[in-house]
């Protein structure tokens, strides 16, 4: 985006003698193209985030700061007015990469998942 901004100063200099429709219509793609990278940056950002998500889970070794990290993960959801749902599917994922769930050991074998 940064690179593409300095682009259209560029040509804008070396095009100043353009005609008001040309312009219009510059600035029309520009327009465009920063609200389609906008829209690209979104579920990037989103993946992203559910790595390091995961990548964390995986680096802690004891079972109850996991799920202490779920727990400011699901704060941080709340606030945002994200859905629980979509950070608990990223707990299944860690789940199927772990073999286990990622917090199990907390619990007495015949005790209910927490967050689960």
């Amino acid at each position: 985006m940064l690179v593409l901004g300095f682009v259209g100063q560029a040509v804008g200099s070396w095009r100043s003698d353009w005609s008001g429709t040309s312009a219009i219509v510059a600035y029309c793609l520009a327009v465009v193209a920063i609200t389609a990278g906008f829209a690209a940056i979104r579920p990037i950002a989103r993946r992203r985030e559910r790595e390091i998500f995961l990548a964390r889970l995986d680096l802690l070794v004891d079972p109850g700061r996991r799920y202490d990290l779920f727990g400011a993960y699901l704060a941080a959801f709340t606030q945002r007015d994200r859905p629980e749902e979509e950070l608990r599917a990223w707990v299944e994922v860690a789940e199927e990469r772990m073999g286990r769930h990622p917090w199990d050991e907390l619990l007495p074998a015949d005790a209910p998942r927490l967050g689960a």
